[in-house]
């Protein structure tokens, strides 16, 4: 296997969804999309993330704790989201 058939890129839009005045919390949402099929899934919280990247990627070549650390990443990033 070449590397380039082992690299994959996503697109990931966020957003935080309109409610109304008052609500405890405004929820993210989103969309991800695999460039080179374009196939895309909304997302409605970060774990969901890892699970579309994780769907695209070889089991067999994953450490046993690749999804773990991935929506780790991701979560962190939605934390440094909030401080904006």
């Amino acid at each position: 296997m070449d590397a380039e058939s082992s690299i994959h890129s996503f697109v990931i839009k966020i957003w935080l969804e309109n409610t109304p005045k008052g609500a405890a919390l405004t929820p993210w949402r989103g969309r991800i999309t695999h460039v080179a099929t374009g196939e895309y899934r909304s997302i409605k919280s970060m774990d969901e993330i890892a699970a579309f990247i994780c769907s695209y990627l070889n089991e067999g070549h994953q450490k046993p704790a690749f999804r773990q650390q991935l929506a780790s990443l991701i979560r962190r990033f939605r934390l440094d989201l909030w401080k904006w």
